[in-house]
């Protein structure tokens, strides 16, 4: 197989920027309280749909690119139209502001625009060579977090200055557009043409040796006897994206019931869940062969744990040590003092603790749910079935909002996004061991090194 050709920084930086505004849906969780308030004859489903429909959107169209791109439509024109359709649909709102059906209509084009991107892994399976393919995956997931991270803080600001303020964080997508403009490279068109052909045909691309010269031929792949677990993490990652969304985009209502801060401090966790999402893929690999085949079901119960953090832990600290003082230091100034730590204590750093462990969990999950997949699927599967793990990422994101209202019908706590988190706590539980009898990590891991 002939080298790639040698990629300049610039290059890979517009690869990065593909990633980095992937989750263009999710950038205004931070301003879905203000929405609320200032939107008070909509319903609370219908406001939320600002950051749940562009992931609806993206489904079907990230599913096709995934199979078009390169083969019917270049990488470059995904990447171009999906970055320009997230610029304009995710800015708009700002300026045509009065109709909230519109403000949708320009959430489905940046959802379409999420969409096209979602051809990203499959462009730097393409065009990095070998030896740097992981680390540009990982420092794609890491550059998600990072805008993630960004957009809590600026779009928490922005909140504050009004409802409509957070979407001008998308114009931000401009400096991505010019990145993939000049600087994105089409991947080689003979390697572009086997990523196709395993993404859409029955064969597979093997190379032998022949008188000294590389011979390519197509064979039919063999029967996969691990193929049933892709359908395990395609599901798994569904499912538990659908119970993480509500921890981002009900942070700030959270907040604001519990009186643990505004729509600031709500930026502020997301900037903690971003900062954490980018320091966990640094360690991804050597997490891996830390619990390899527990990873799985640890992971799930970091996500867990974090869960009863943000619940049940939030002034827990300073409750202990008011009522240690008021009950064991019988002086009138100890008891003030702990009738103070008692009542005035702020619970937002057991909150920020909790959506740190929250971030690590689900972070490492959805790597590792990729990392899996590459492992257990064959090469003319793999193309299609990374893209549509992607993929079902946004129908997750979607679906938690039916997911929220079905939680505080069954737990019925003080509120519904509270009984919400109380369901994604059971829920990841519940999937650690699950997995712990299922076995759904490739079959690698399971042997002792």
């Amino acid at each position: 197989m002939k080298n790639k050709k040698t990629l300049t920084f610039m290059n890979y930086a517009a690869i990065l920027s593909i990633f980095f505004f992937s989750g263009g849906g999710t950038f205004m969780n931070a301003a879905v309280q203000t929405m609320i308030e200032a939107w008070p004859q909509l319903s609370v489903t219908s406001v939320r749909m600002v950051t749940s429909l562009p992931c609806l959107v993206s489904l079907p169209v990230a599913i096709l690119t995934g199979r078009l791109a390169g083969k019917r439509i270049s990488y470059r024109f995904c990447a171009i139209l999906g970055t320009a359709l997230m610029l304009v649909g995710g800015a708009a709102p700002y300026f045509f502001h009065r109709s909230w059906t519109l403000i949708l209509v320009f959430r489905t084009l940046l959802g379409i625009g999420v969409g096209f991107t979602g051809m990203r892994n499959a462009l730097i399976l393409g065009s990095v060579p070998e030896d740097k393919k992981s680390a540009m995956i990982g420092y794609g997931s890491s550059a998600m977090n990072a805008c993630a991270m960004l957009a809590g803080l600026v779009v928490g600001i922005l909140a504050g200055i009004s409802w409509k303020a957070p979407f001008l964080f998308n114009l931000l997508a401009a400096a991505a557009l010019l990145l993939v403009t000049f600087y994105l490279k089409e991947p080689e068109k003979d390697h572009t043409a086997e990523i196709n052909m395993a993404e859409g045909n029955e064969t597979e691309i093997k190379e032998t040796e022949n008188s000294g010269a590389t011979v390519k031929t197509a064979e039919k792949p063999g029967k996969n006897p691990e193929g049933w677990k892709i359908l395990v993490y395609i599901v798994l990652q569904f499912v538990l994206t659908t119970a993480l969304y509500p921890v981002l985009s009900g942070m700030s209502t959270y907040m604001a019931a519990r009186n643990i801060g505004s729509s600031f401090t709500a930026g502020i966790s997301t900037f903690v869940y971003g900062l954490f999402g980018v320091l966990i893929n640094l360690i991804l690999n050597r997490l891996i062969q830390t619990f390899r085949q527990y990873m799985l079901p640890v992971m799930c119960l970091c996500f867990s744990a974090g869960m009863a953090l943000v619940l049940f832990v939030p002034a827990l600290p300073a409750v202990l040590a008011g009522m240690a003082l008021v009950l064991f230091v019988p002086a009138l100034p100890a008891v003030l003092a702990g009738v103070a730590l008692v009542l005035f204590v702020p619970a937002l750093p057991a909150v920020l603790a909790g959506v740190a462990l929250i971030s690590s969990g689900f972070n490492t999950l959805m790597s590792l749910f990729q990392v899996y997949n590459g492992k257990v699927s064959t090469p003319a599967q793999v193309g299609l079935t990374s893209t549509i793990i992607i993929a079902v990422l946004n129908l997750g994101n979607f679906a938690s909002v039916y997911y929220i209202n079905a939680c505080h019908m069954i737990f019925s706590r003080a509120s519904d996004i509270e009984s919400t988190y109380f369901g994604s706590m059971l829920l990841y539980a519940a999937v650690a061991v699950l997995a712990l009898i299922v076995k759904p990590a490739p079959k690698d891991e399971y042997k002792r090194q």
